[in-house]
């Protein structure tokens, strides 16, 4: 899957617009700009993480460890293949 810059300014301005992060030119490249999470940013990238972590240890819970991590890989490579497919590789 191609992510354009287009794409990713227009997902930055909402997260900004949210109070979710807030972007600054980097100190190194004039070209660059950097995003940054607000404290919101951090408290909700924490909860879900947390959230996360829940629904991992549940699933894991219910099938186990090998089926999970299973589960996780054929899932990506189901993806991958979808995203070559989008590229006309496949």
């Amino acid at each position: 899957m191609m992510v354009t810059k287009q794409g990713v300014s227009k997902t930055v301005k909402e997260l900004e617009r949210l109070g979710l992060v807030y972007t600054g030119k980097s100190e190194t490249d004039a070209r660059s700009i950097m995003i940054y999470l607000t404290e919101e940013g951090k408290n909700l990238y924490t909860a879900i993480g947390k959230m996360a972590d829940t629904m991992t240890e549940k699933y894991i819970n219910l099938i186990g460890a090998k089926k999970y991590e299973q589960f996780i890989s054929t899932c990506v490579k189901i993806s991958k293949w979808h995203e070559n497919k989008e590229d006309g590789i496949i």
